[in-house]
């Protein structure tokens, strides 16, 4: 090999760390699957692996799913499991009987909307969301989800103030897009092929009580504000104060990824 392709050699590069339901190959789960898994099953199971593109967090599939109602899911041979992740959206339970009432009737009345004609529906939800948000924020946009949401607030922010940067939270998560995972925190989205990101995307370590990042203990998951004095506050002025041309601060209002974190 000559020096010139010494040179052009590409540099070795860290793969992402996995995700749980990759990563878990234990016999316990091998053990789980081979009780409950059942022909028709296993087939669902091939097919979706076939057919869909290889996703971290969600592939390969634990189980088929058939029917879900109130807090639980149920497989295909009947088993009903109590769902304690729900993706942190489901707080009024699976099939909830005012959901599904209030989605027929929209259905049966207007289905859709095109966003250049008004509609009394989203000018209700609009006006409810005006009257309960903070400070003087009286104006919504409506997108196809949260990822697209943010996607907009930078774009917005970028308008409003003529700058880029951000200041975001390692180990947050605001979505899949390509500027969410830039402002996101966590490596299995940020890293491997999915770089370069956004330029002035600057991160700092988020507040948390159990095992602070900045050092500092806790007494039993609470914070001892006597010794922190609110580090992680701080350094986000400390932050925006040498940075000087910040765009946006983009936090979660409660960090699910991690931990929700005690009052305080």
């Amino acid at each position: 090999m000559g020096v010139g392709q010494k040179m052009m050699k590409k540099p070795d590069r860290q793969e992402p760390v996995q995700s749980e339901s990759e990563s878990n190959q234990s016999h316990r789960r091998s053990d789980w699957a081979e009780s409950t898994h059942d022909a028709v099953t296993r087939d669902l199971l091939a097919e979706d692996t076939r057919y869909f593109m290889h996703q971290s967090v969600s592939t390969p599939c634990l189980s088929v799913v058939t029917k879900a109602e109130g807090a639980y899911i149920e497989d295909a041979k009947g088993r009903r499991y109590l769902d304690f992740h729900g993706n942190n959206v489901h707080h009024i339970g699976y099939g909830h009987s005012k959901l599904k009432a209030a989605i027929t009737r929209q259905m049966d009345t207007l289905p859709f909307a095109p966003r250049r004609f008004a509609c009394q529906p989203a000018l209700s939800l609009a006006k409810k969301l005006a009257d309960i948000a903070p400070g003087d924020l009286a104006k919504v946009l409506f997108t196809t989800g949260g990822s697209d949401a943010v996607e907009v607030a930078l774009k917005i922010a970028r308008a409003a103030t003529g700058r880029y940067k951000t200041i975001s939270f390692w180990d947050a998560f605001h979505g899949a897009g390509f500027g969410a995972v830039s402002i996101g925190g966590e490596q299995m989205f940020r890293s491997h092929i999915t770089g370069p990101l956004l330029p002035g995307t600057e991160h700092i370590a988020p507040f948390a009580c159990y095992r602070c990042p900045y050092g500092y203990p806790d007494r039993d998951g609470k914070p001892q504000l006597e010794l922190c004095k609110m580090t992680c506050a701080r350094f986000v002025r400390y932050v925006l104060e040498k940075e000087g041309d910040v765009a946006a601060v983009i936090a979660e209002p409660l960090r699910a990824v991690p931990y929700i974190p005690p009052p305080g």
